[in-house]
């Protein structure tokens, strides 16, 4: 697995893949198909936090998922902002990239 703050800055904006449980919760905020851009599956998650609440009033910065969908995604009960890059880590991973193989179709690579 990739590690996923290694490859923010590449221009070419790579697919990631996610965990099933991870993919239920984007799922859950209208994502469709299965391999998202990392701008996606932040946005996802920031819309699914926001639309439930999970941040803690007095420190929106605390992210109480304890019960819910995004806490058994993350296997966290709480969580900072500064933490997401890291608990993703485990969850989302690199799409291979598509190659042609030896009668045009597009194949996916087994890197």
């Amino acid at each position: 697995m990739e590690n996923i703050s290694a490859l923010v800055t590449e221009p070419s904006s790579p697919k990631f893949g996610v965990d099933p449980n991870l993919l239920d919760v984007l799922k859950a905020e209208g994502a469709e198909g299965e391999l998202f851009t990392k701008r996606e599956i932040m946005n996802y998650l920031r819309s699914y936090i926001c639309t439930r609440f999970l941040y803690d009033a007095k420190n929106p910065m605390v992210v109480h998922c304890q019960n819910d969908l995004l806490g058994k995604a993350l296997g966290v009960e709480m969580f900072t902002v500064n933490e997401v890059m890291k608990l993703l880590s485990t969850k989302v991973y690199l799409a291979a990239p598509l190659q042609k193989g030896s009668n045009g179709e597009k194949l996916r690579s087994n890197i």
